[in-house]
């Protein structure tokens, strides 16, 4: 697994435990599912409050 799958698998799981009390993040969790690398990495900057990956 690399480093995007990782945080499109914490994206999901974050999520997921969202949707237990706003059934609209199912919604958002499938848009995850589809994310390009670049998407992905943005929306985990925001979310997770992590810092963008410098790209090798």
């Amino acid at each position: 697994m690399n480093d995007i799958e990782r945080l499109r698998k914490e994206l999901i799981d974050y999520y997921g435990t969202a949707a237990q009390f706003y059934p609209q993040a199912y919604l958002e969790i499938e848009k995850i599912k589809k994310m390009s690398d670049e998407e992905i990495l943005s929306l985990a900057e925001e979310v997770l409050g992590i810092q963008k990956i410098k790209r090798r």
